[in-house]
């Protein structure tokens, strides 16, 4: 009876061994991921254990191959149940004789034994052998023999962290497995048996296997190939593609394979170069990091496509690896066309809405005491309309906007359009949200902007395909109408209306329509620029990953820069457009009124319905102000070492009311003061140095803007 029960318990025991499901049993997810850019270039990164390998059915690796490795390793293969026993005599017998192990006795299904459950195997080396045995009779029920021989080829160790002979044809030899030559093949085969074998022990076994054909190995060049200094492979990638690659392996951790990116290689690295030859002219502003993001609009298939990414100037070094492209920083002023979309959408703003950019003290509920932004320049421009608010970035009729449309509204829209990590309730982030409170990633914002782009519609994040199918992040979603996102594409590619805040030249403007935003946060510490055509969305983030803040470096010249370059390099293959709904049509309003433009009204060409009457403005304005235009505040004039010097002046450009009563001035740095009757609209050359341009009426400085010649 005890026997019985004795063999009744050892019978369950191996049945539950047998039929028990272990991790190595879904061997793929061994597997590295190998990502095809849109080129069509293989791009493998490394699998959960560190480690180079690439997926082949069985059917892709070379017959000569398998038969090679077969008659090298396991003549038996076919015949036997997972281990030899003949081997294993024959084993013995020499190892006893020479008084060493000198032979051994694993089998092919043995070896992979070893690959897929070396950590369910005991470390005491005979309690090992014994359990390794039953794992290679078990995997040879779980699988069968082609199998076993698929996995063998895809994962077996070669030197370093290369795995699978598919790797090792690329990493030895520089050629795809299906190209190798006999004596190729043999010599890898042989290093199996021992990785790093001595010269003499290596040919001694390779010159066996061509005995009877010695001139067709040519030993000079196997030497060159496998005893030249061999590293550690961490990553096969150029270094632009090292952001996309460290992203899609987290995306793509528990689901190994192959798969066709939407990432153009060749875009990468050019925008990449781009990013690198920008950053020579802020660099002295402790401006160290950039990052950039390029998504095309696919309405046929209703998806963004991710055709570049950028983390950071240089991967390589300790800092460089921290990808900008998806770390929430400072939102600045990016946020503002959402605000105002929001509120056109809801009819609570439209365009033309009159604004009041002057101290103001909001109060909440939620606060004790009250919200007083400041914009920019510190300073107040008075009344204007909400186009003209927007368009030159001004903080305080952002927060108008914000508190129109209600703080809680704006949060759970942002929700809406995925911006995930906003967890707290609307009281901590407050007014401030509508200036960037909160933070955001670049890709969140440039996904974002998208809806501008798409008449409307958030459309899903399209990755690339894989076996199962198309790689998406993000739902579709019908977010605006297509009149507000064409009355925002309208105000933020409108050159004429952001002049009076970037100036008369700025990096904003393109020979091509193009509609941007820039961006900067606190303390200098983020700069961001976004644009989108109706076929593009471009963005680019300038700072420092360590937080630290910039010298005075703004999002229109910080990054401004970058995205222009991006913009033309895209508008190279591609003709770049903006359209707009035709339920829409141009009018002349007035800045103070919102009105239809009179003859003494100060107007510019707004974007308003069709079936929107307005009537005439009926005030009578002055129609343009003192002011300097140029240089504009935070300017940063780099000279061309390649150019004359006398092709390299500084723009002077102001405008003043001139009256019986008043005397006007300029004065640039400690030069001297220079009295004018009229507009001033000249060029002087500056040497390298910081400078001041005050402009005075009746002694008394009305403006003083500060920029940089380089």
């Amino acid at each position: 009876m005890f026997r019985f029960f004795i063999q009744v318990t050892l019978a369950a025991i191996l049945l539950d061994f047998f039929f028990h499901s272990f991790p190595g049993d879904d061997w793929k997810k061994k597997l590295s991921v190998v990502m095809e850019t849109k080129e069509g270039r293989s791009k493998s990164f490394l699998s959960k254990d560190s480690s180079h390998n690439e997926f082949l059915e069985l059917k892709n690796f070379p017959t000569e191959l398998v038969e090679n490795l077969i008659s090298i390793e396991d003549k038996r293969y076919y015949y036997h149940l997972g281990i030899d026993p003949i081997a294993i005599v024959r084993a013995i017998y020499w190892n006893y004789k020479h008084g060493k192990i000198i032979s051994g006795a694993s089998t092919i299904t043995q070896q992979t034994v070893r690959i897929l459950y070396s950590e369910d195997l005991p470390k005491d080396k005979y309690l090992r052998k014994l359990v390794e045995i039953l794992f290679s009779i078990r995997a040879e029920v779980k699988f069968n023999k082609s199998e076993i021989l698929e996995i063998y080829l895809n994962l077996v160790p070669f030197q370093g962290n290369i795995e699978g002979f598919s790797r090792a044809s690329k990493f030895y030899f520089q050629k795809d497995v299906k190209f190798l030559t006999k004596e190729e093949m043999v010599s890898l085969v042989l290093l199996l048996r021992e990785l790093k074998p001595t010269k003499e022990k290596f040919f001694s076994r390779l010159d066996k296997y061509f005995v009877n054909d010695p001139n067709s190995l040519d030993k000079a060049y196997i030497e060159k190939k496998l005893f030249d200094q061999k590293k550690f492979v961490n990553k096969e990638i150029s270094s632009s593609m090292e952001h996309v690659t460290d992203w899609f392996y987290n995306y793509f951790n528990n689901t190994p394979g192959r798969f066709k990116s939407s990432i153009s290689e060749n875009l990468n690295s050019k925008i990449q170069g781009i990013l690198n030859i920008e950053n020579k002219f802020i660099k002295d502003y402790n401006a160290k990091e950039t990052a950039a993001i390029v998504l095309k609009v696919n309405r046929m298939k209703k998806r963004l496509e991710l055709v570049a990414l950028v983390g950071s100037l240089n991967y390589e070094k300790e800092t460089g690896q921290v990808n900008g492209a998806i770390h929430q920083r400072d939102a600045g002023s990016t946020l503002k066309p959402f605000v105002f979309a929001l509120g056109f959408e809801e009819g609570k703003l439209f365009p033309n809405s009159i604004m009041k950019d002057e101290e103001t003290r909001f109060k909440a509920y939620w606060q004790k005491g009250a919200y007083i932004p400041r914009n920019n320049d510190q300073k107040f421009w008075g009344t204007m309309t909400a186009s003209e608010a927007l368009a030159n970035s001004r903080n305080v009729p952002a927060v108008q906007a914000i508190e129109k449309v209600g703080v809680e509204k704006f949060l759970d829209f942002l929700r809406e359009i995925e911006i995930n990590h906003l967890k707290h309730d609307y009281t901590d982030y407050g007014f401030g949200l509508a200036l960037g409170t909160g933070g955001i990633s670049l890709l969140q914002l440039t996904r974002g902007y998208s809806i501008f782009a798409s008449d409307g519609t958030l459309f899903p994040l399209y990755l690339g395909e894989s076996n199962q199918g198309e790689i998406l992040f993000g739902k579709e979603k019908k977010i605006f109408s297509n009149i507000t996102t064409s009355e925002i594409k309208h105000i933020l590619s409108n050159n004429d209306l952001r002049k009076r805040a970037f100036g008369e030249r700025n990096f904003l403007e393109f020979p091509f329509p193009v509609a941007s935003k820039t961006g900067t946060s606190k303390d200098f510490r983020d700069a961001w620029s976004i644009g989108f055509t109706d076929e593009y969305v471009v963005s680019v983030w300038v700072g420092n990953f360590d937080g630290k803040p910039m010298d005075k470096i703004y999002g229109a010249f910080g990054a401004g820069r970058s995205m222009h370059q991006i913009f033309r390099l895209l508008a190279e293959k591609e003709k770049l457009s903006l359209n707009y709904s035709q339920e829409l049509t141009e009018v002349k309003v007035c800045r103070l009124s919102g009105k239809l433009a009179g003859r003494s009204c100060n107007g510019y060409l707004e974007l308003l319905p069709k079936t929107k009457s307005l009537s005439p403005c009926d005030g009578i304005h002055e129609t343009k102000i003192s002011a300097i235009h140029s240089p504009t505040q935070g300017d940063i004039f780099v000279l061309d070492p390649y150019l004359p010097l006398e092709h390299q002046k500084v723009p002077i450009k102001i405008s003043i009311l001139p009256t019986s009563n008043n005397v006007y001035s300029y004065q640039i740095f400690n030069n001297k003061e220079i009295k004018i009757e009229k507009d001033v609209n000249e060029t002087i050359f500056l040497k390298e140095g910081s400078y001041s341009i005050s402009l005075k009426k009746d002694n008394t400085v009305i403006q003083k803007v500060e920029f940089v010649v380089r």
